[in-house]
């Protein structure tokens, strides 16, 4: 997660603060307009909440595997060209010794996951 994502929250949620407000104001039932902000700071709260243990509780996944790993096979065939077979096997053959983190045994042994591995290898490829 980037510092500058800090810097910008309160500022993204002060945008919509202020749009929704304006939309809240069109309602004439004020029992409405207190659901209406209700729900809009419950999203919020539930929103940051969901990203903050999305990023440090469930450790593995889109943030630290699948392009982590990606990163490491694109090193690791940058190094050594006849690795790029590492591109065309499946999964459940990949050696868990060339894994950047041994936390993520065993993840590779569903093909959509390495599939998603590889397409973020394409992506830094395509910079």
């Amino acid at each position: 997660m980037n510092y500058v994502d800090f810097l910008l929250t309160p500022i993204y949620i002060f945008i919509l603060y202020l749009f929704f407000r304006a939309k809240r104001k069109k309602y004439t039932d004020p029992l409405l307009q207190k659901y209406h902000k209700q729900g809009f700071w419950i999203k919020i709260v539930a929103t940051i909440a969901f990203t903050l243990f999305h990023v440090f509780v469930t450790l593995g996944d889109t943030t630290t595997l699948y392009f982590t790993e990606g990163i490491n096979i694109a090193k690791l065939i940058l190094k050594d060209p006849a690795n790029i077979q590492l591109l065309f096997t499946p999964g459940r053959d990949f050696d868990t010794n060339l894994l950047a983190d041994s936390f993520n045994k065993g993840y590779f042994n569903s093909e959509s996951n390495y599939f998603i591995t590889k397409l973020s290898l394409e992506k830094l490829y395509n910079k």
